[in-house]
């Protein structure tokens, strides 16, 4: 599977659901009818703008950079800037651990203590 199609999934689906907070529906119809909607609205605005670091703003613009950086210093910055735009990306701190951890017990510490953070 594709990881950029995947953050790209989970953000359309981060922003349907703020949609969706923001509506009053009391049936699975209605909801449907609102997700309809929402889709309908979202492919209307759809632009295929390349993120740049002059336009990234969230954690998952900092991720797609730091995955296309062509520099393990590029893609440590990047992530690191994901992780400032949002704490709890556990995305943003394995790959700051893949890219910093020079030994194997470190790694796999740290992905221990990773997946308790994502455990709680």
């Amino acid at each position: 599977m594709d990881i950029s199609m995947s953050k790209e999934s989970e953000k359309l689906f981060k922003e349907l659901n703020k949609y969706l907070e923001d509506k009053d529906y009391q049936s699975e119809e209605e909801m449907n009818a609102l997700i309809e909607q929402f889709i309908q609205q979202h492919n209307a605005n759809l632009t295929f703008k390349e993120t740049t670091p002059e336009n990234a703003e969230t954690a998952d613009d900092y991720l797609e950079l730091a995955e296309s950086a062509k520099t393990k210093k590029k893609k440590l910055e990047f992530a690191q800037k994901a992780l400032e735009s949002d704490a709890d990306c556990l995305d943003a701190e394995v790959m700051i651990l893949e890219l910093t951890s020079k030994e194997t017990d470190v790694l796999i510490e740290g992905y221990q203590k990773l997946n308790e953070k994502a455990k709680s």
